[in-house]
């Protein structure tokens, strides 16, 4: 959880995983995530679903509603262990 002064404005992104809620990064938090990411890669594994390549999908964005801003999308797999526990997707 962030705590801020009232009136400050942080920039964050929203997250999300398969079969999860998902979460808002700050975008320090953000760009941690995907250096962890790539260190964490097992393109020498696969599973049911392939190879544990990690491997960008789909890029897109949504325009804009009002008051708000572009919203950027990418669908990204991959197989890491990032918390040395075992191989996820």
């Amino acid at each position: 959880m962030y705590e801020s002064a009232t009136g400050t404005v942080v920039q964050t992104f929203t997250v999300g995983f398969l079969q999860s809620e998902g979460l808002m990064q700050t975008l320090d938090d953000y760009f941690g995530r995907f250096t962890t990411w790539f260190e964490s890669a097992r393109p020498d594994i696969s599973d049911q679903q392939g190879s544990g390549n990690l491997t960008l999908h789909s890029l897109g964005s949504v325009p804009p509603n009002q008051g708000q801003t572009e919203t950027y999308v990418a669908i990204s797999t991959g197989i890491v262990d990032p918390a040395g526990e075992g191989p996820v997707r």
